[in-house]
């Protein structure tokens, strides 16, 4: 569990945000990228910091981007849009929050990484997380195709309906099929992968080896 947070936060909209919730940390906060890098870097244990992004230059953005914070849990303030957040993410962020207009989004994703950073970043929690999020897509969808493929097989027993227009009913149904198969296979691979890590592996007998 972190106590202490960085904070790069050169218009204020961390502090604003910050200031109406019950957030309780040692907080570090800094309006320059050259002294939040400075004092970043002197972090001794595992530290949450939160970068806003808004009004930086490129050059200010590749200092950040160059520097080395290893023991820091990376959140990404993105003004812009999604895309941004997700450039972010792949150059080595652990989060990031879309703003304007989700500012009370800032206190639950500090407040979970300083409670919960460094289980989050375990590979293990990130797997079940994985599979987690994968039953639940296929939950979720499986209505919506359920719906399409029987809309669809009532517009086949249309009389009027035109032979290409069968076919492109045909179209439906089958990727509807193959979307549905693709993500029950998913499915179940997570599924075998998880059991798999949590099974003991159990030695061959020398008779089983040959």
């Amino acid at each position: 569990m972190s106590s202490e947070l960085f904070l790069l936060d050169p218009c204020g909209q961390i502090r604003t945000a910050l200031s109406a919730s019950s957030v309780t940390a040692s907080v570090h906060e800094h309006v320059r990228v050259d002294t939040f890098v400075r004092e970043a870097r002197l972090a001794t244990s595992p530290c949450v910091a939160m970068i806003d992004v808004t009004g930086l230059r490129d050059d200010e953005i590749e200092s950040l981007r160059a520097a080395c914070f290893p023991d820091l849990f990376l959140l990404i303030v993105s003004v812009e849009r999604v895309g941004a957040g997700h450039e972010w993410l792949a150059w080595g962020a652990h989060d990031f929050v879309v703003l304007p207009d989700r500012e009370a989004e800032i206190t639950t994703r500090i407040s979970r990484w300083l409670t919960h950073g460094e289980q989050l970043v375990d590979p293990k929690n990130q797997g079940e997380a994985q599979h987690a999020f994968l039953r639940r897509l296929a939950h979720e969808l499986k209505n919506p195709l359920n719906a399409i493929s029987g809309y669809a097989e009532l517009l086949l027993m249309e009389e009027t309906l035109d032979s290409q227009a069968k076919v492109d009913v045909g179209r439906i149904l089958r990727n509807a099929a193959l979307l549905q198969s693709t993500i029950e296979s998913a499915v179940a691979r997570a599924s075998d992968e998880e059991e798999s890590e949590d099974s003991p592996h159990e030695p061959q007998l020398e008779s089983e080896r040959s």
